[in-house]
């Protein structure tokens, strides 16, 4: 290119301080593909990947988030029971469809019920798609004399129905002010 402009060579040049001062001294070049900064660059990027994949390796296959309805606080029931309602976010990590177990602790509830699921037994069970977030609204009930405050904390737990893996997530269950 720079022949065809008239100009004179090595005008731009991709090297070295060192090698054009070797150049102008009629010394050979010197040219090294193992440099401090080549193997710095080979050491931290094999670091950031090795992290990556450990990361990758050791993530939960199940996520929970249990957001408590506000409004309502709670809703008296006319037998005089108490019911509380959480929406609870269930996120499948795994590749193929999974059952999950929702179970509920601190009080004594009369009644747990998750909306557009059917009630088998004692404990509700949430089907979840692969790679998904299933979103179901739980109502709990409890009779009001079990309720010695206003606010009682709970375990809220979705526990994996064929590995057994669980999560867990506290939050409160509210009443009337005694």
């Amino acid at each position: 290119m720079m022949d065809k402009m008239g100009t004179a060579r090595g005008l731009i040049g991709y090297d070295t301080d060192a090698n054009m001062a070797r150049r102008l001294k009629g010394v050979p070049q010197k040219f090294s593909l193992l440099r401090m900064r080549t193997v710095f660059y080979a050491v931290a990027i094999f670091a950031v990947c090795a992290f990556m994949v450990y990361l990758l390796a050791s993530r939960s296959p199940l996520d929970l988030n249990v957001l408590r309805d506000r409004n309502p606080l709670f809703v008296q029931l006319s037998d005089g029971s108490i019911r509380n309602g959480y929406t609870v976010k269930i996120l499948n990590k795994e590749r193929m469809q999974q059952q999950f177990l929702v179970t509920v602790t601190g009080l004594d509830f009369k009644d747990i019920k998750i909306n557009d699921i059917e009630n088998v037994g004692p404990v509700p069970v949430v089907d979840v798609k692969s790679d998904n977030l299933r979103s179901v609204h739980l109502f709990l009930t409890v009779d009001a004399q079990e309720l010695e405050t206003a606010s009682e904390p709970i375990t809220i737990t979705v526990t994996n129905k064929e590995t057994g893996y669980s999560v867990s997530n506290d939050s409160v269950f509210i009443g009337p002010n005694k």
